[in-house]
């Protein structure tokens, strides 16, 4: 969390829901700017109805950290909300075309390695859903920023980048695995301005 005094946290006893802020005061006493103001979604949630919710304020940009594909997912609404889903999914047609009309762009950000990079970690294993594991096919997934497995030059990269972030590059343990192999199903959205009048 941002130390300083210029942050804001909504947590603990001051917890507030993201649509239940004051969005509106905030926006009129100029305290966020929808335009460059960034919502990042990680509280698995149902995230189409959070993206909605918070384009009817202004906010134009929105990372979903749990992206997931159809079917898969931490919890219920992971399953049925995800703007993956919204695209592939046939059931939510609707939402998704919607969804297409009101972007001016989405962008899936890859993992960083493959699942293979994963092969020193004894502990118990994900399941695939959010985590990469080497039995998913993946065939939905932009393929691995870095192929450490295959590429020499690559794998200076990766160990340079891990040990930078203070993990171990064989992933044997449990926070490095946790690290590089759970945060792969990320996405960005840049939501069209909504019309002010009808905020």
């Amino acid at each position: 969390m941002d130390p300083s005094n210029l942050t804001i946290n909504y947590t603990g006893k001051n917890f507030t829901d993201l649509l239940e802020l004051d969005w509106k005061g905030m926006i009129t006493k100029k305290e966020v700017d929808p335009n460059s103001t960034l919502v990042f979604l990680d509280d698995h949630l149902h995230a189409f109805n959070r993206i909605a919710g918070v384009m009817k304020f202004g906010i134009r940009h929105v990372v979903v950290e749990d992206n997931y594909k159809v079917g898969e997912g931490a919890t219920a609404n992971d399953k049925r909300s995800t703007p993956k889903q919204m695209f592939h999914g046939e059931m939510w047609t609707k939402e998704g075309d919607w969804l297409f009309r009101n972007i001016v762009a989405y962008s899936e950000f890859p993992p960083l390695v493959p699942p293979i990079l994963a092969a020193a970690y004894t502990g118990e294993r994900k399941k695939a859903g959010g985590f990469m594991v080497a039995a998913d096919d993946n065939k939905d997934i932009v393929h691995p920023m870095l192929r450490p497995d295959l590429n020499g030059d690559d794998m200076k990269i990766y160990t340079h980048i891990a040990n930078t972030l203070g993990y171990d590059p064989t992933l044997a343990d449990f926070e490095s695995y946790m690290q590089f192999m759970n945060y792969n199903q990320i996405c960005y959205l840049e939501l069209l301005p909504y019309p002010s009048t009808l905020s």
